[in-house]
């Protein structure tokens, strides 16, 4: 194969071209607050030990971290209020011990490494937005956020297809960053300690309770300050409660939409009303997390079958905010 045929390639795979069966997945070896995957508009909570199989989207919660591992090469991990397509994982023949990853980075941040000690790099081919990446023996952190898309190198270096060209990143802690307004090259200086971002998909809790105050040291897109909300008229606060509100009312084999899930009763109670005051029902429910906690999940309809939630789901995923929409069980 000449130069031309093989730059061909790469363009090819790097588009996601369908390829064969997957002969892996990804293991999941930590989780952190809610974790979940979502196959044909269903939720599935995800924990540790479980296998990752290409064709779902992998999404957290806020909070929630997961990290996974390729064997034998490969590792990723996904912070909060994240999500990501698997597309698919590939044995490359000869030899099957590399393999071909190829994965859509849709929402959040993204750590991706296939970094390795005496074998064969896993291939990694990776979407964000319009960049095109292939991290091969390197490892990367990457964002995607409403005003901009960003790639930071950890490691190694990393070439990458963008609406201007290609480009590459050869300097640990040097990122690119996309917006509208085009590229914007930051070295290492510029950029920031690649520490903050690092602690922010990590899903050892420890590490990730110090991520809250090193955040303040990233360099981020600051929007533009907002005018003070008007006085609200003081009125009687309700009588406390010490119990929940009850859920909605739901028989074996009910299925429900979930809008968001939040650590606290008191957010989700104010996200359900400010759905509900844009026109959406919206109710909030418990749901019993593995570590003995809570999560309070804001919660629209209930249906018999979860085909005809299905039906529902798209019109709501195209609301701003909601197209992390999933559907669910109820209890």
């Amino acid at each position: 194969m000449n130069a031309r045929q093989s730059g061909l390639a790469m363009l090819v795979l790097a588009c996601l071209a369908p390829g064969t069966a997957a002969a892996t997945a990804l293991g999941v070896s930590a989780t952190a607050g809610d974790v979940g995957i979502v196959r044909d508009s269903i939720y599935n909570p995800v924990r540790p030990a479980d296998a990752i199989e290409p064709g779902v989207r992998l999404q957290t919660a806020r909070p929630g971290r997961v990290e996974l591992q390729l064997e034998p090469v490969g590792r990723f991990a996904l912070g909060d209020d994240s999500r990501v397509l698997l597309h698919s994982i590939e044995a490359v023949d000869p030899p099957a011990r590399m393999h071909l990853v190829r994965l859509v980075h849709e929402a959040g941040t993204l750590r991706a490494s296939s970094r390795t000690a005496g074998t064969t790099p896993a291939d990694l081919r990776i979407n964000l937005g319009a960049v095109r990446m292939r991290v091969f023996g390197a490892e990367v952190w990457m964002e995607r956020a409403s005003a901009f898309d960003e790639v930071c190198l950890v490691a190694g270096a990393v070439e990458m297809q963008t609406p201007a060209g290609p480009q590459r990143l050869d300097e640990p802690g040097a990122c690119l960053r996309v917006t509208a307004g085009g590229l914007q090259h930051l070295d290492a200086a510029a950029a920031g300690p690649l520490a903050p971002r690092l602690l922010r998909t990590t899903a050892d809790t420890r590490l990730a309770a110090a991520a809250a105050a090193a955040a303040s040291t990233v360099a981020t897109v600051t929007p533009a300050p907002q005018p003070p909300p008007p006085p609200v008229p003081e009125r009687p606060a309700p009588e406390p409660s010490a119990e929940p509100a009850p859920a909605p009312p739901a028989g074996a084999g009910q299925w429900t939409i979930v809008l968001a899930s939040l650590p606290e009763r008191d957010r989700a109670d104010g996200e359900a009303a400010r759905l509900r005051g844009l026109g959406l029902d919206a109710t909030v429910i418990a749901a019993a997390r593995d570590d003995g906690t809570t999560t309070w999940r804001v919660v629209s309809g209930s249906y018999p079958q979860k085909a005809d939630a299905a039906d529902d789901i798209a019109a709501i995923r195209k609301r701003r905010g909601l197209s992390s929409a999933w559907v669910t069980q109820l209890p």
